[in-house]
């Protein structure tokens, strides 16, 4: 007699509940601890009777009957990593993890890719620049070893020490805008100079110096080149 009863009341007291107990008794009501829902687009774990921390809780506002609508302030929200949802309707953004346990409250958990949890146009973004990157810096690494090996050839043997005719020149162009070869050759005019330049596949200028110990210098580009008082230069 008392069993039939009981059941009667029963919807009476579903009926009873507010909007967003309802809600909360649909993610929650079963004694469930966890599970995920998808609201506008995001997916989230949910930990049922969990909130966030205390100084997030600072930011509540009311009148969220409906978790989706709490979730949706992540949007504007990036750096947040999901909701503290109350059963009274109440919502908090959430910056910081892990969920502490707490009658009434269900934390909302963003679910993010595993690359770190930015959007798809984020990523392609951060791999672009990083490929951006990797070629200046291949670059930077090959301009710094021409430097190098042109300073090197330089500095080579001073006048009167011995050392070959061939890079006996000081001159001082090693910018890296094109320039071929160093040590520079020791040649007696610009048409020897255009010889050695003639047998060199890349070089597009031939720059004989006089004033420099009859130095012979070729460039790949014309642009590359930096006219030198007193230097004679072809071009092919």
């Amino acid at each position: 007699m008392k069993l039939p009863l009981l059941l009667s009341v029963l919807p009476i007291l579903a009926v009873g509940q507010s909007t967003s107990q309802q809600s909360f008794a649909n993610l929650c009501g079963s004694g469930q601890a966890t599970g995920t829902k998808t609201f506008n687009g995001e997916q989230y774990t949910y930990y049922c009777n969990h909130r966030a921390t205390d100084s997030d809780l600072s930011g509540l506002t009311s009148g969220h009957d409906d978790p989706a609508t709490c979730a949706a302030r992540t949007a504007g929200a990036p750096a947040s990593v999901g909701v503290t949802w109350l059963q009274d309707g109440r919502c908090a953004l959430a910056t910081a993890g892990p969920p502490y346990p707490d009658n009434g409250y269900i934390f909302f958990e963003k679910v993010v890719a595993s690359g770190g949890g930015f959007p798809s146009t984020c990523c392609q973004e951060r791999d672009d620049c990083r490929t951006k990157l990797q070629a200046c810096e291949t670059a930077r690494d090959q301009f710094k070893s021409e430097r190098d090996t042109c300073q090197a050839g330089a500095s080579g043997p001073a006048p009167g020490t011995g050392g070959p005719s061939a890079g006996g020149g000081r001159v001082s162009d090693c910018g890296g805008s094109g320039l071929i070869k160093r040590p520079a050759d020791t040649v007696a005019s610009l048409p020897d100079c255009v010889d050695i330049c003639a047998q060199v596949p890349t070089c597009k200028v031939a720059a004989f110096l006089p004033q420099a110990r009859n130095n012979c210098l070729m460039y790949t580009t014309q642009t590359g080149y930096t006219p030198k008082t007193g230097a004679h230069i072809a071009v092919r």
